[in-house]
Order: C-alpha cells, then sequence, then structure tokens
C-alpha cells in the first residue's frame, strides 16, 4: 500500500501539466463530434481520462475509501475556512473539524472548482500538503 505522501507526489504529478487538469469535474475524456473536439467527463479511472481534478487525481491513485482521505483532514479544514472566507458558492456550508473529516474530498473539489483557482494554486496545495507529510 502506498503511503500518502506517496499518492499525494503521484497525483500531482498526474496534473503537473496543465493541459492534464480540470475544473468542475473528477476527470474528463477527449471526445470528438462532427470534428470538433470536447471534453467529457468521466470516471477518474476510466483508461481515456486525460484531464482531472485535485480530488480526481487523488482518486485515480488511490481509492476515495482509502484511510488516506483521513491524513488529509487538517488541510481540508484549512481550505473549507479559506473558501468561507471567499464567500465561495461552492462551499455550502461552514466547515468545522467534523465537516472537514466528513467531506475531504468535496472541500478539495471545491477549491480546485473555485472559479478564482488557478493550476498553480492547486499544485501549490500538493506541495503544502506534500511537504506536511515529511
Amino acid at each position: 500500500m502506498k503511503s500518502t505522501k506517496e499518492v499525494l507526489i503521484e497525483a500531482r504529478e498526474l496534473i503537473s501539466d496543465p493541459e492534464h487538469w480540470t475544473q468542475g469535474a473528477f476527470a474528463e475524456h477527449q471526445d470528438y463530434d462532427d470534428d470538433e473536439i470536447y471534453f467529457a467527463e468521466t470516471d477518474s479511472n476510466a483508461p481515456d481520462a486525460c484531464r482531472w481534478c485535485a480530488s480526481g487525481a487523488i482518486a485515480k491513485i488511490e481509492d476515495t475509501d482509502s484511510p488516506l482521505w483521513q491524513d488529509l483532514e487538517p488541510l481540508a479544514a484549512e481550505l473549507g475556512w479559506r473558501l468561507a472566507d471567499q464567500d465561495n458558492p461552492y462551499l455550502g456550508s461552514q466547515p468545522d473539524d467534523e465537516w472537514a473529516q466528513e467531506r475531504a474530498i468535496d472541500v478539495i473539489a471545491r477549491f480546485n472548482d473555485n472559479p478564482n483557482t488557478t493550476h498553480a494554486d492547486v499544485l501549490a496545495l500538493f506541495d503544502r500538503a506534500i511537504a506536511g507529510l515529511s
């Protein structure tokens, strides 16, 4: 079994290229319609997935039922408060410790999907989480 740090390093690498990162879906695959290329939502583990959000990248490396999500609770709580401070419409409720424990994957996804969040912000989030596990 991989350590949380190993999973985060692999997930970060998966989306390190901005072309492999997305917002608004756990994962997307490339599709074609009348010679027009577009991206459609798919499962994070789908063989044709080519773009992932932060949570989708982690889920591709490690199942969402994995205990590793518990290791991300402090980071999720911090993100939850930051999102609340930004009046983020994706948050859905005010964060607290119990909220973060139950919803780490959702908090990380909401951070990723915030219209103000950039690819660089997401990579910095991974870097901070990885450094915190050293």
